[in-house]
């Protein structure tokens, strides 16, 4: 576990994503901590330029995702920081842009949940911001449906389990433990009344 404000990343970049880690977390074997808090560092590490130096210099994995270990990102150079006045305000808004981004992902994450029943969300309404207005409603509609469409697959999937009989009203429920317990003895499955 690593306290106090430190940068951390992952090992295995397909985008540079440094940050700033405020709260103190546990971690796995596939990031690594810079033990500073210094904002110039931290941009430095996010910008276009050293994903180039690092593109160029780091190795390649699968699909292309560059292996960002300890002793190699100890290599990468970084321009001396200007007067930290010049970019501070910039860094700390972004970091608030992205925190806010974040809360609202596991906000929206919970309404597909409790109000379309999706408990994965689909790859095109994993990233929000990057759909207009238009493209969200779509989206979302068409999860909507695809998880409505699975709900009433499953509806009459139940209902032909349970078998009416034509005598008397009495229901044949062909699934559920009775049933199994009937079946595996070689006997029918257990009927009952209306």
């Amino acid at each position: 576990m690593r306290t106090g404000q430190t940068i951390v990343y992952q090992e295995i970049e397909y985008h540079p994503r440094f940050s700033l880690e405020l709260n103190g977390i546990l971690s796995n074997n596939k990031t690594f901590f810079i033990g500073t808090n210094d904002l110039w560092t931290l941009a430095s590490l996010n910008s276009p330029l050293v994903w180039w130096f690092n593109w160029r210099h780091l190795g390649h994995g699968k699909d292309e995702a560059l292996n960002a270990l300890g002793v190699k990102m100890e290599q990468v150079p970084i321009a001396p920081a200007p007067d930290e006045k010049t970019f501070a305000a910039h860094v700390e808004a972004l970091r608030l842009i992205q925190a806010e981004a974040h809360q609202t992902r596991g906000l929206l994450s919970d309404w597909y949940r409790h109000s379309h029943g999706i408990e994965t969300v689909p790859n095109a309404l994993r990233d929000p911001f990057r759909l207009g207005a238009d493209q969200f409603v779509s989206a979302d509609g068409a999860s909507a449906c695809r998880v409505g469409a699975a709900r009433a697959g499953a509806v009459r999937s139940r209902e032909r389990r349970i078998r009416p009989h034509t005598r008397r009203g009495r229901v044949d429920v062909a699934h559920g433990a009775a049933a199994h317990a009937a079946r595996s003895r070689g006997r029918a499955a257990p009927t009952y009344w209306k």
